[in-house]
């Protein structure tokens, strides 16, 4: 199953990427599924969207 859901308005972009910085303190938005199928789909789908967008990390394990 797929958990995944953003949504980001901002109004001043200077300050929105200065807030989310220290929000975040990461330079990266990670997905988990829970298969390798499903994530080869969710790679097709990034890749066809951009395909420099997405960067596999098939044997990584994250937030546990």
């Amino acid at each position: 199953m797929k958990r995944f859901h953003v949504h980001v308005q901002v109004n001043d972009l200077g300050e929105s990427i200065r807030f989310y910085a220290t929000l975040f303190g990461v330079n990266h938005l990670g997905l988990q599924v829970d298969s390798d199928d499903e994530l080869r789909a969710l790679e097709r789908q990034l890749r066809a969207a951009d395909p420099s967008a997405a960067v596999g990390e098939p044997a990584k394990a994250c937030c546990g």
